[in-house]
């Protein structure tokens, strides 16, 4: 009796220092964060309240208050951020953003998500082949391949051209694993289901596959519009003459190192970066609120 009451009395010990310990660790990962968000958020502070300056008081008082808080050197964003090389206009940098990173999102997670798809619930000759390659392709140097890609989109007639975006038809990216990986761990007893009540591969894939791989989908394609949207290198290299916003950015900091109105162009990057901030403040709460539900009856 006695060794049942000391057995219970240490178990309820045990468990108040493992609370007292998790709840420190809880502290400590809190401040952390903290931190992390603050570093964060007041380099956000300095870039916005920046943009408010004029150019001398911005190199004599970086990090005070502006005298005046000239707003107006958003509207002379939309002037001076001008390429002259290619005579492209903010306007017409911000449409280029728009179908790059929407038309390339959306053909290259449509790929992914078939090929994923195909390769991870049907058996043929060439399955292991394909996702041998995609995992091979993930381990070549990017930049190392740039020599190759320009000889072959000059021989198809897509450098400097927006039917580039054909080349975003690629379903062997590095989302084909992250999906193949979510549709491998599906289980096929929803499309036997389905089948039995007489549909189809394509009623199988799309009201009921798809649907259950809705979340990681919805992440994948925010993303990738980001990273598009913000990727500058690849509209350089490859269609220069259709500079997106970031690009155009870019391109501007370099011709004018020594004569930038720097809160002008601090200006233009608040402008580039307010749609992909709205899009993932606009679709955070669906993201989290998307969950895998199961429908199997035993």
């Amino acid at each position: 009796m006695n060794t049942a009451i000391n057995f219970k009395k240490n178990r309820k010990r045990n468990k108040i220092k493992e609370n007292k310990s998790f709840k420190i660790a809880k502290i400590i990962m809190f401040i952390i964060f903290v931190l992390h968000a603050a570093t964060i958020l007041s380099a956000f502070a300095w870039m916005i309240l920046s943009t408010l300056k004029e150019q001398m008081e911005f190199s004599l008082n970086k990090f005070g208050l502006p005298q005046k808080w000239l707003f107006s050197n958003y509207a002379k964003a939309f002037e001076t951020l001008v390429d002259d090389a290619t005579d492209t206009s903010v306007y017409k940098m911000i449409f280029n953003s728009l179908w790059w990173a929407l038309g390339g999102t959306f053909l290259t997670i449509s790929c992914s998500v078939m090929m994923s798809y195909a390769i991870a619930k049907f058996k043929f000759r060439g399955r292991d082949f394909l996702y041998g390659t995609a995992l091979f392709a993930m381990m070549l140097p990017i930049y190392g391949a740039m020599p190759a890609n320009m000889a072959l989109l000059n021989d198809l007639g897509l450098y400097n051209n927006p039917l580039i975006l054909i080349t975003c038809c690629n379903g062997l990216t590095s989302h084909f694993v992250m999906l193949y990986a979510i549709f491998k761990s599906v289980s096929w007893s929803y499309a036997e289901a389905a089948y039995i009540d007489g549909a189809n591969h394509f009623t199988v894939f799309f009201k009921v596959m798809l649907p259950m791989a809705r979340t990681p989908i919805l992440a994948l394609w925010i993303m990738m519009i980001m990273a598009k949207w913000n990727d500058y290198m690849t509209c350089i290299i490859y269609f220069p003459d259709w500079l997106t916003l970031s690009a155009g950015l870019f391109t501007y900091q370099l011709i004018h190192v020594r004569d930038a109105n720097t809160p002008v162009l601090f200006a233009g990057l608040v402008i580039c970066m307010i749609p992909p901030l709205f899009l993932f403040i606009a679709l955070q709460n669906k993201v989290s609120s998307l969950t895998i539900a199961g429908g199997l009856k035993g």
